[in-house]
């Protein structure tokens, strides 16, 4: 099938500074889901070479670019295209700099701006009724390309729970990873105006407590993982039915008696009342160990400049 031609994949200079890669492990099973078996594979400078000429030998190579990776992620797309392939691009970095990818490296066919499980499903469905790739790159307001207009281009922002939990199995297999990252929401409530994903990836969404409950225990019981970092943008969003998904999420650790670690992000003005001391208390019992709170800044001018909507006093 023409899919076994297309693989995704992320690079990282060495096996020792290499993070999973969410992206790439939830977009294979999505395809898959869909009809499409695209598989994915983490690639490092040094592993064995003919093991990576044999991945790169593609029709397509989809890759997600971390900026610590840049060099060696370019080295990779250079090859893939002296032999005849098609490259895309894709990941938050690639979708917030597309323009100064796209004039640094002529080797790019197209960057898929956003998250890329729907545009990787219409360009396959696309080529399986024969439309050549450059068309669908023309065709799909997701991807962008040297010679698309600005007018013509849309970042994709997928419901967080029309995809899939990500298949981490290779991620397990070449590391023993002490901490997993799980990702409960897209999009955010606020409006920082230091922040890319308010201004291009706004829409929110958040995964039901269950199915996220259902994931941290499967890799707790499976791998014997006790840190779970939530990376969603706050974790309370949105407003009063994000404190009461709290503490659901909080009661079911509880009663299934996880003994995990837990970190999240939540903003300035959680606290509010005692009521939410009260939640501040069940989330320590539960196993959280560290919270990330957006303070960003120690005067109320500069809150309001940065758009932030907690104040001094409430922070």
């Amino acid at each position: 099938m023409f899919e076994s031609s297309m693989i995704l994949c992320a690079c990282s200079e060495s096996r020792k500074l290499f993070f999973e890669n969410l992206g790439i492990e939830r977009i294979s099973p999505y395809l898959k889901r869909n009809g499409y078996q695209v598989e994915y594979e983490y690639l490092f400078r040094d592993m064995d070479s003919n093991k990576l000429i044999n991945i790169l030998k593609r029709n397509v190579v989809g890759f997600s670019l971390y900026p610590d990776a840049y060099e060696f992620t370019y080295e990779c797309i250079k090859y893939v295209k002296a032999h005849g392939g098609h490259v895309i691009v894709g990941g938050k970095y690639a979708t917030d700099n597309y323009r100064e990818l796209l004039n640094d490296m002529p080797e790019i066919d197209a960057i898929c701006l956003g998250h890329g499980e729907i545009p990787y499903l219409e360009m396959l469905t696309m080529l399986s009724k024969g439309i050549d790739i450059e068309k669908c790159f023309d065709m799909i307001p997701f991807f962008v390309t040297q010679s698309k207009e600005i007018e013509q281009i849309k970042i994709c922002v997928s419901n967080i729970n029309d995809l899939c939990i990500p298949d981490r199995t290779k991620y397990f297999q070449l590391t023993k990873a002490d901490e997993v990252f799980i990702c409960d929401s897209h999009g955010c409530t606020g409006n920082c105006t230091f922040c890319s994903n308010c201004q291009n990836m706004r829409k929110y969404s958040t995964r039901n407590v269950e199915d996220i409950i259902e994931e941290i225990e499967n890799i707790y019981k499976v791998y014997d993982i006790r840190q779970f970092n939530l990376i969603g943008n706050s974790f309370e969003d949105p407003g009063k039915k994000g404190k009461e998904k709290i503490g659901e999420f909080c009661n079911l650790i509880l009663r299934r008696k996880l003994d995990i670690n837990i970190g999240c992000y939540i903003k300035g003005n959680f606290i509010k009342s005692e009521k939410d001391k009260e939640l501040l208390d069940k989330m320590i019992r539960s196993g959280f160990t560290h919270i990330f709170i957006g303070v960003e800044a120690a005067n109320d001018d500069d809150l309001r400049l940065y758009g932030k909507r907690a104040t001094l006093q409430e922070t």
